[in-house]
């Protein structure tokens, strides 16, 4: 779970990404939480100047639960996205980022 607060104030608490492929798919239900070297990136968009953030989630036998967070320098939101990544095929009409 993940809590988000601006200038000292929480503003979102125990907040999850979820997914519904064949079973409900919880990233706190997840065993293992990653950030690789290579999924740190600058970034500079429309949006302005900040850092990519990419997380993998992965639990034997189910897909794995990429998430990835564009922060911005000077902005008080970000941004979210949440993907399922499997070897074979999958299909979900309920993705959940947070």
């Amino acid at each position: 779970m993940a809590s988000y607060s601006w200038n000292g104030i929480n503003r979102i608490t125990e907040a999850y990404s979820s997914a519904r492929a064949g079973s409900l798919l919880k990233g706190t239900d997840y065993s293992n939480h990653r950030l690789a070297a290579s999924g740190i990136r600058p970034l500079q968009d429309g949006f302005g100047r900040g850092i990519r953030l990419s997380f993998l989630n992965t639990w034997e036998g189910k897909p794995a639960l990429r998430q990835t967070y564009y922060l911005y320098e000077e902005k008080p939101y970000f941004f979210l996205e949440a993907a399922l990544e499997n070897p074979t095929t999958i299909a979900t009409n309920w993705l959940v980022p947070l």
